[in-house]
């Protein structure tokens, strides 16, 4: 392996961690907005079979943003093991990747 090599994926990874997390916060904005404007403005089945192609589209994107992420940490805790960059690019839990509208379940709705 080329010395520096493994520094230079390190920055790398962290670098497209970040880039994930911004794109996920936009595409959680996007999601929200997506949602509020459905339901005021969608009504009868055509618009709402287009409108929730809208939405699958989005939440595609979440998730491949969240996978992206989910894949950068993780590489990033094989070449670097703990540091400091881990207070900011924590694990990133299904249950925190919500938009602003969605509150997260409470553990009785969990069970139910």
């Amino acid at each position: 392996c080329a010395e520096g090599l493994a520094d230079v994926e390190a920055r790398v990874r962290e670098a497209t961690a970040y880039d994930s997390l911004d794109e996920l916060r936009c595409h959680l904005f996007t999601r929200t907005y997506v949602n509020k404007w459905r339901g005021k403005n969608v009504s009868g089945q055509h618009r709402s079979t287009r409108a929730r192609t809208l939405q699958h589209t989005v939440d595609m994107r979440v998730h491949e943003a969240k996978t992206r992420y989910r894949a950068s940490r993780h590489a990033l805790l094989a070449l670097r093991s703990s540091g400091s960059w881990q207070h900011a690019l924590k694990d990133l839990r299904d249950d925190d990747v919500r938009a602003l509208n969605e509150r997260s379940m409470t553990e009785q709705e969990r069970e139910q």
